[in-house]
């Protein structure tokens, strides 16, 4: 038994064909668009003015008929999807070249958040998820984000959340972590969050919010080592900083 053909809309083809020839060949008058597509013309003026008012379509001075708003705004979702493509591209590069978690965390709303993750197989598991709260004091990417708040945002951030203790190595007064905020390239926390674990991490500077991205790895590896994967990170960070100043680190979490 043959399948049943698709129920197809005429006018919606049509509507298409229009779309499809004015992208092809530039702005054109109806007349132009009617013999290159074989509408009729009464027709085609019907279609160019639907087109018009859902804003697939403009109509420029001299009177032809160009692509409208609705095309810029499709192209710079495409733009921006390709841009967290390569974002989560160059996190999951950066997990390999370090064998680190990679995380991007963000200021969403006076809390810091894990915004992405890439685990590594063999690093230290943590506690990390997409939309998870992260511990400003306690975690290099909230010391990042904390170090680049006004002094109103930092006080209203601490007085939210108490330097509760995680491990031995937590930082519990104000004055030893004012003591660690000050403007360097990399802020880490050495077990402060999780014993056996070291995370290190830098700051993004072209996301809509304060965001920064980190590495968390076994706390046992060596100076030199820890100097490379260093090299690594700001590598990195220079990287995702230029894909986001094309696509603003959006107000959602992207999910691995």
């Amino acid at each position: 038994m043959e399948a049943s053909a698709p129920t197809l809309i005429q006018s919606l083809q049509r509507g298409m064909k229009v779309i499809d020839t004015i992208a092809e060949r530039g702005p054109l008058t109806a007349r132009s668009i009617s013999d290159s597509t074989g509408i009729v013309l009464a027709t085609a003026y019907h279609l160019l003015r639907t087109l018009i008012h859902e804003g697939y379509l403009c109509r420029i001075e001299d009177g032809r008929y160009a692509l409208g708003p609705q095309f810029e705004c499709v192209a710079q979702l495409e733009g921006r999807a390709r841009n967290y493509r390569l974002v989560r591209e160059a996190m999951a590069q950066l997990s390999a070249a370090t064998r680190s978690h990679v995380l991007i965390g963000i200021l969403e709303q006076g809390d810091i958040e894990v915004w992405s993750i890439v685990e590594y197989p063999c690093a230290p598991r943590i506690e990390c998820w997409p939309g998870m709260l992260l511990p400003g004091h306690a975690t290099a990417i909230g010391k990042s984000i904390l170090s680049r708040m006004s002094t109103w945002e930092r006080e209203s951030y601490l007085s939210r959340n108490p330097l509760q203790v995680y491990t031995s190595h937590t930082i519990t007064t104000r004055s030893r972590l004012q003591c660690q905020l000050s403007d360097v390239p990399l802020t880490v926390s050495e077990q402060e969050f999780s014993y056996g674990v070291t995370c290190v991490a830098s700051a993004l500077h072209h996301a809509d919010a304060l965001a920064s991205v980190g590495i968390s790895y076994a706390s046992n590896r060596s100076r030199r080592v820890r100097s490379e994967l260093d090299e690594h990170l700001l590598r990195a960070t220079a990287a995702i900083s230029n894909l986001l100043s094309d696509s603003r680190v959006p107000r959602r979490r992207i999910v691995a």
